[in-house]
């Protein structure tokens, strides 16, 4: 006969278990994890971060279309930890353990039983260390830490006493709302995120003064921290820019997200992220039914049952804009499947199922045979990353996405170095080589990092990225075949004019006449190397 958890007793007890779980995973995945390379949006906010110290500011330099919060992550980053991408991990893998942290304490709140928040962060950890690294070091991750903890302070609020004094409701608020309004510097829809779980507390908070110091609370501490960041944007001289962004390509950006969205993508990043993704078909009727029954059932209404509707609101509308909003990528529902944790990890004391021994068994072993940690050619790797760097063999052998190839990408950094290269003299045509801006410690010659995305994103603005590219400083630019459309075997073919010239599918004619147009000077696998003729003449 199937079993419940046991019942609760000591403290210890209770999180021995987990918590022994949890530092076995630390122990056994997350050298693999500080070693796994660090992918291009990354490398691109890491970019714009080190080129903003020699005067090449986002939004009138280098045409970005997202908000400026995270880069204060990467900077703050870069000047405490150093430029390794192991730094940039250690702060991710810390911002995800403060995400589980407060889930946890939002569980027990939630549930009353501090083992379901203890399971929670052992299966969230879990879940993220076993991504690729497309889905680490990302602003959606990041973004929960103030959506949780803005949900937290909201729970207190709600708990506190109808005595509470205004100032010290209003103060509360405050705190809540720059919390919020720091977050959505990251991304903005947070703000709705926020107003979903305050409509929710209107519900059970009392008194219409408590509900107007409450709400003039949280719009203070917005504000507040809008004003920051604008204070900061007009001090730097890019608010301009930053608005001219904000209306002319952040819609075309967004526009473009309808290509990405087919059913076998879809499908694909399902598996990808799989078995995680089936936890939506528990989560999202639990979390229907629980924001019905909250508003509906005034008899239902209790600290307890706010907290779950409220992490049922964010679980669904997450879900909501993650699907009819944003791109399809993979980083994008990292956080659907850690707040549907959160909502069924909150919901164990109300199901019996989400209790039972039998089921949290075979969901975890699934999760764990799926894992890239139960694959040889990646434990064979564990000690080489507890002993240092990895080759650029290695990492291609460690790395969980087939682009970009590492070891080819240092043979063009070599090729490269031999050069003398410096200030704007290489153009990386494609998203993927931004990394070798960073190592050859380069600044991009356009204001348009991602060209090849950006021309394909933005086909009306072609002859815009054309006049851009030929009337930079560039001597080189560098191709990625493979990220340009041909099938990787082809762009890595190997022709009759030798292992230098182009594969035979290279097809001038299909693409745009710059960069294709200058010879080729290098290649390594699907990567070409352009000299560019007109430099030679200046």
């Amino acid at each position: 006969m199937t079993q419940d958890i046991d019942p609760p007793r000591s403290s210890a007890q209770q999180l021995a278990l987990p918590g022994f779980l949890g530092l076995i995973l630390l122990s056994v995945c997350g050298p693999l994890f500080l070693r796994l390379p660090v992918t291009n949006d990354a490398v691109l906010y890491d970019l714009e971060s080190r080129w903003l110290e020699d005067g090449v500011l986002p939004y009138r330099d280098i045409v970005e279309a997202n908000f400026p919060g995270v880069l204060v992550i990467h900077s703050c980053t870069r000047k405490l930890l150093g430029p390794s991408g192991e730094a940039l991990r250690i702060v991710d893998l810390v911002i995800f353990s403060l995400i589980l942290l407060v889930g946890f304490r939002l569980i027990s709140l939630a549930s009353r039983n501090l083992l379901s928040g203890a399971w929670f962060a052992v299966f969230g950890l879990l879940f993220y260390l076993s991504q690729s690294e497309w889905c680490h070091c990302q602003r959606d991750t990041w973004l929960l830490l103030p959506a949780l903890l803005g949900g937290l302070l909201r729970t207190n609020q709600v708990r506190r006493s109808e005595r509470t004094n205004n100032l010290m409701t209003f103060a509360h608020s405050l705190v809540e709302g720059l919390v919020w309004g720091a977050g959505i510097w990251l991304k903005p829809h947070l703000v709705i995120v926020c107003v979903v779980l305050w409509v929710l507390s209107l519900f059970i908070l009392t008194g219409v003064r408590r509900k107007f110091v409450d709400a003039s609370g949280l719009l203070a501490g917005g504000l507040i921290a809008g004003a920051v960041g604008l204070g900061w944007l007009i001090q730097v001289g890019a608010f301009e820019a930053f608005v001219t962004s904000l209306s002319e390509w952040n819609p075309g950006y967004l526009a473009a997200r309808t290509e990405n969205w087919t059913q076998k993508r879809y499908v694909e990043m399902s598996f990808r992220l799989a078995p995680w993704t089936l936890l939506h078909l528990v989560a999202i009727p639990i979390s229907l039914w629980s924001i019905v029954a909250f508003v509906s059932k005034s008899s239902a209404r209790n600290e307890a049952a706010f907290l779950r509707a409220g992490l049922s609101g964010i679980y669904l509308f997450w879900f909501l804009q993650a699907h009819l909003l944003q791109h399809l990528f993979d980083y994008v529902h990292v956080p659907l499947v850690i707040l549907a944790l959160l909502v069924l990890g909150a919901f164990t004391v109300e199901y019996r199922f989400l209790r039972m021994k039998s089921v949290i068994f075979t969901f975890a072993l699934f999760a764990v045979i799926t894992s890239p940690f139960f694959k040889p050619e990646q434990m064979n790797l564990w000690m080489p990353s507890l002993q240092g760097n990895l080759t650029s063999v290695q990492t291609d052998q460690l790395a969980r996405l087939p682009n970009p190839i590492w070891e080819d990408l240092a043979k063009v950094e070599s090729f490269l170095r031999k050069r003398d290269v410096e200030d704007e003299d290489v153009l990386m045509f494609n998203s993927d080589l931004v990394t070798l801006y960073w190592d050859l410690d380069l600044i991009s010659p356009t204001p348009y990092v991602y060209m090849f995305e950006l021309q394909h994103y933005f086909p009306s603005r072609q002859e815009l990225f054309l006049a851009s590219m030929e009337q930079g400083a560039q001597r080189f630019v560098v191709t990625d075949l493979a990220g340009c459309g041909l099938p990787p075997v082809k762009a890595e073919e190997i022709g009759p004019e030798g292992p230098l010239a182009p594969p035979p599918a290279y097809t001038r004619a299909k693409l745009t006449e710059y960069p294709w147009s200058e010879p080729v000077v290098f290649r390594s696998g699907r990567y070409m190397v352009h000299a560019v003729r007109a430099a030679a003449k200046r």
